[in-house]
């Protein structure tokens, strides 16, 4: 019979040179360790993780029906905010410019409700960084913006935008 190749040639006769009350014990307390291995190194965490996850999935379907539960109120809420009206929001968009130090070649409202800015020559991150706050706290966002860079001047753009309330 040829040793299994699992274990060494040597461990396999020192386990056959045993005697069978001792071989048996040994195969016994084999058998145990590899079944605590198998408990604590596999079994518990499944087991832990397949909770882990259950109470994981129920605080999110809980939350998901909370949320469901207040969307007609956010809603009620959100067609109560008003939209600028046109001279607001050209008061906006010249005030914020100032704070952000962007020099406006020229402001004008269009026919649409919309509003065409266009700025001659300022840094690209100042224009970007005017916009965001512009979007959040105004409630105007950029609807068409075109950048053409400017040559000899590293960084400065000039733009052309179209801003609409929402």
């Amino acid at each position: 019979m040829k040793p299994p190749l699992i274990l060494p040639v040597a461990m396999l006769q020192k386990y056959h040179a045993l005697p069978p009350r001792d071989r048996r014990a040994l195969l016994i307390l084999g058998v145990f360790l590899a079944a605590v291995i198998f408990w604590k190194g596999v079994w518990q965490p499944l087991e832990n993780a397949t909770q882990f996850y259950r109470e994981a999935y129920a605080g999110a379907v809980t939350d998901y029906a909370w949320m469901k539960a207040q969307a007609p109120q956010l809603q009620t809420l959100q067609t109560e905010i008003p939209s600028p009206d046109k001279a607001n929001a050209i008061t906006v968009v010249t005030t914020t410019a100032q704070l952000f130090e962007l020099p406006l070649s020229r402001i004008a409202p269009a026919q649409d409700g919309s509003i065409q800015v266009v700025i001659a020559s300022a840094p690209f991150g100042r224009i970007i960084s005017w916009l965001e706050p512009l979007q959040r706290e105004h409630r105007i966002k950029a609807a068409n913006v075109v950048f053409e860079k400017l040559p000899g001047n590293p960084g400065h753009v000039s733009a052309q935008l179209t801003l609409t309330s929402f």
